[in-house]
Parts: structure tokens; C-alpha cells; sequence
């Protein structure tokens, strides 16, 4: 029963390690495309802070 626990376990932290990864990815493409996106449209503060914000 415990072996069956740590298998679960394991595979339920492999799962949310790729869904963690898979969103820090997506924040590195996102967040400068849409930060210089607001740049153009007149929000420059906050564009900016988008486009050089670290997604961790």
C-alpha cells in the first residue's frame, strides 16, 4: 500500500511540475508580446513593465 502511494505521489509531482513548466513557458512568450502591444497603444508604464517583468 505504501509503494502504491509514492507511485501516485511521484506521478502526481511529475504532472504538476510539467503544468508549472508548460505556464512559465507560456509567460515568457505572453507577457513582452503583450507588454509591447500596451507600448503601442499608449500605456507605456505598464507596457514596459510587462515587457521586462521576470515571469518567476
Amino acid at each position: 500500500m505504501t509503494k502504491l502511494f509514492l507511485i501516485i505521489a511521484a506521478i502526481a509531482d511529475l504532472a504538476l511540475a510539467a503544468v508549472l513548466y508548460t505556464a512559465a513557458v507560456a509567460a515568457c512568450v505572453a507577457l513582452p508580446v503583450a507588454g509591447f502591444v500596451l507600448d503601442r497603444k499608449g500605456k507605456a508604464p505598464l507596457g514596459l513593465a510587462l515587457a521586462w517583468l521576470p515571469p518567476d
